[in-house]
């Protein structure tokens, strides 16, 4: 029975393959199946657009301006240098490049400049660009601020041209500067720090991010070694007015180095510090109270090798002092505002400009100015690209891989 059986489907099976040459082709197809290949993307690298104007920028930096302390910069002065000037400047040396590429060179670039940055961009892949600066101007037409950014410094800038550290800034005055740090509370990166030089009466704020998980092995940090150098600086935000800061404050979380890190080193002694030993790390653990002594400098050659290690650290709930502003928000009677309209702001209505006077008036701009972008992006700009406002109201946590 087994035999006639597959006699019978063999001599069945034969002449259907003859007899249908497409139902073959399926067959033998479908024991050897074509492999259909799926297309795969090819990294094309942005290239350093800018390099060409390095030598330039350098020259810009490293050099001795008379007269020409902060907040005036590269010459250009608040409350005295015009739009004019500036705008003869940025062309003398290049920089209005990026405008005259773009679609804005309809307009001038002297209103351009009005409204808008104009970035370098020195590395491959650089999307944002490592240097920005950007004006603000008066009634007439004079400098009324300027916001210069710088990205990854220590990439690109030489050290001989580095006139933007903590040592080289504080080295200049014989004023001490208030000085805040706070753990960076706009990223998941836990080994970024933020540090803030204020001048109030000079009109200026340098505001520094730097990353210290090159130096600090342990999680959470019991000796916490800063390195203020280019090498260790993720971006720099040069905030220059030209009137005095006496109304600047920041958010809670930004102390004084003693309450930041609970130790026994005053501000002026957190600047003599960096006056005296430029190029060394500071060791915050050898002020520990009660008995604070004057710290040792730490050659950066000497730091230990990294051992990887990973722990959970939880982040703190940042945000916990917006929540009664948040709440006002929610309970508010809002005429005219039903969706898709929310907080008074309507969708095809609202202005760029009046959202953003929203988010300051209410500190939702929070995460943005202690963020890098704050470095290359304004306010406007970083809205403009698409990035959230995010508020953080509970604790998380975080797996901290070190290396």
């Amino acid at each position: 029975m087994n035999k006639r059986i597959a006699g019978l489907t063999f001599i069945l099976i034969i002449p259907i393959l003859f007899m249908l040459p497409d139902l073959k082709g399926f067959i033998q197809t479908s024991l050897n199946p074509t492999i259909t290949l799926i297309p795969t993307a090819t990294v094309t690298p942005i290239p350093a657009r800018d390099t060409d104007l390095l030598p330039t920028f350098e020259t810009l930096m490293s050099a001795d301006y008379e007269d020409c302390q902060l907040p005036c910069w590269w010459t250009l002065k608040p409350g005295e240098t015009t739009i004019d000037e500036a705008a003869a400047f940025l062309s003398r040396n290049g920089f209005d490049r990026h405008w005259k590429d773009s679609i804005y060179s309809k307009l001038s670039l002297k209103k351009y400049i009005s409204g808008e940055g104009l970035p370098l961009y020195f590395l491959e892949n650089s999307y944002f660009g490592e240097f920005l600066i950007s004006f603000g101007f008066d009634a007439a037409n004079r400098i009324r601020s300027m916001r210069l950014g710088f990205n990854n410094p220590g990439e690109w800038l030489p050290v001989n041209a580095d006139v933007i550290s903590p040592a080289k800034i504080v080295a200049q005055f014989e004023d001490t500067p208030e000085v805040y740090i706070a753990e960076n509370p706009s990223t998941f990166r836990l080994s970024e720090y933020n540090l803030i030089l204020l001048y109030r009466s000079r009109g200026t704020e340098i505001h520094y991010i730097f990353d210290v998980s090159h130096d600090n092995l342990e999680r959470p940090l019991k000796n916490l070694n800063l390195c203020l150098d280019l090498k260790h600086t993720t971006s720099v935000e040069f905030s220059l007015s030209s009137s005095a800061l006496d109304d600047k404050q920041y958010p809670e979380f930004f102390k004084t180095p003693q309450n930041a890190f609970g130790v026994g080193i005053s501000t002026e002694e957190f600047v003599q510090f960096f006056k005296d030993h430029a190029d060394e790390c500071l060791d915050i653990s050898q002020y520990k109270f009660p008995n604070a002594k004057r710290p040792t400098p730490i050659s950066q050659n000497s730091m230990p090798t990294p051992i990887p290690t990973a722990m959970v650290t939880p982040i703190p709930a940042r945000d916990l002092d917006l929540l009664p502003t948040f709440e006002k928000l929610m309970e508010g009677n809002y005429e005219n505002c039903t969706l898709p309209c929310w907080w008074g702001l309507t969708p095809g209505k609202t202005t760029l400009e009046e959202i953003v006077d929203f988010t300051k008036t209410t500190g939702f701009d929070r995460q943005w100015k202690l963020s890098s972008y704050s470095a290359s992006l304004t306010l406007e700009r970083y809205l403009k690209f698409g990035e959230r406002i995010v508020l953080d109201f509970l604790p998380t946590y975080y797996l901290d891989f070190v290396h």
